[in-house]
Parts: C-alpha cells; sequence; structure tokens
C-alpha cells in the first residue's frame, strides 16, 4: 500500500479498490493491513468468502495515526463473510494487538474462540 511509513486511508482505498472484490474473494490482511480491512468492510457493504486477519492493529493508542481507524465496525460483516479467522500469538507482545482484537470481535455474536500454545483462532459460522 502506497506510504505504508504515513498512511492515508483514502489513498490506500483508491489502490485497493483496483481489485474486483466480490463473493468468491479471500481477504487476508495482517497488523495494519488487517485493521484496514476491517474499516474497508465496514464502509463498503461487500459480500466475500474470507476474511483471514492476523494480529489486527488498529492503533489503539494513536501513536501512528490520527484518524485512520476512527471508525465503528460494522458487525454486519459476519453476514457478508462466509467465514472470518483472526490469528493471534497467546504471547503476542506488540503494542495494541490485543487491544485491537478485542475491538474486532466485540461487535461479532456469532463467534467461537479457540485457543492453542501458538494461536488463538476465532471462526465464525455462518
Amino acid at each position: 500500500m502506497p506510504r505504508a511509513y504515513n498512511p492515508n486511508y483514502q489513498k490506500w482505498v483508491k489502490e485497493f479498490e483496483r481489485f474486483n472484490i466480490g463473493e468468491d474473494t479471500i481477504l487476508v490482511g495482517y497488523s495494519f493491513g488487517g485493521g484496514f480491512l476491517v474499516r474497508w468492510l465496514t464502509e463498503n457493504k461487500v459480500k466475500i468468502s474470507k476474511l483471514v486477519l492476523v494480529a489486527p492493529w488498529l492503533d489503539p493508542n494513536k501513536r501512528r495515526t490520527s484518524s485512520f481507524f476512527d471508525f465503528s465496525i460494522d458487525s454486519g460483516i459476519q453476514e457478508r463473510a462466509k467465514e472470518i479467522h483472526i490469528l493471534i500469538s497467546e504471547d503476542e507482545d506488540i503494542e495494541g494487538v490485543k487491544e485491537s482484537v478485542d475491538r474486532i470481535k466485540k461487535p461479532f455474536l456469532k463467534q467461537k474462540y479457540i485457543s492453542s500454545k501458538i494461536w488463538v483462532i476465532l471462526p465464525m459460522e455462518i
């Protein structure tokens, strides 16, 4: 994505929307990219096949962004995505990742929580 060191949401959207996103699409986002996908799917009521978020980050302490992640997560994402998976290491130590995962999973009511020594996986069944 353009200028990942100084992200601009509108520029990221313009780059991302060059691709045809639809019901057969699998979206995978890591860290900042995972947070971007959650916001984009909140703002765009697109149906997709799968959403996979790996250690998604929403800058909860506003240390890198000012408004990039100022949005309320749409719980309707779970109806528009056939599957949602969130992966995070149990010993995650990157600042804000655990808080971001808590913020992301809060609006989703149909979730299961599976924990192992290496990963916490949250598949959502529709």
